[in-house]
């Protein structure tokens, strides 16, 4: 389950990183005045912020989930094997 984190934040990082490279270049080469192209840069990282930040946020919904999902598989085993031990001392099996 690691494995699929870290390939799922990577390719999130990635694709962010490469949109916002995209976003600058393209608006480096647009035909606005300065102040212009400036203004839209700025617009361009302020949508990429939040889109990082919605990114992230699911990521952690994610790896909660995952966390929960563990802790009640180890809670099931570690009851399970309390069980049989139980079974095995009083039950002589």
């Amino acid at each position: 389950m690691s494995n699929q984190g870290n390939f799922i934040g990577g390719f999130a990082l990635g694709l962010l990183t490469g949109a916002a490279v995209g976003a600058v270049v393209s608006l480096l080469y647009a035909p606005y005045p300065g102040k212009k192209t400036r203004r839209l840069i700025q617009n361009k990282i302020d949508d990429m912020w939040d889109t990082g930040l919605d990114c992230l946020e699911d990521v952690k919904d994610e790896v909660e989930e995952m966390a929960d999902k563990t802790q009640e598989f180890v809670k099931e085993a570690i009851d399970s094997a309390a069980a049989k031990k139980y079974s095995e001392n009083n039950l002589g099996g």
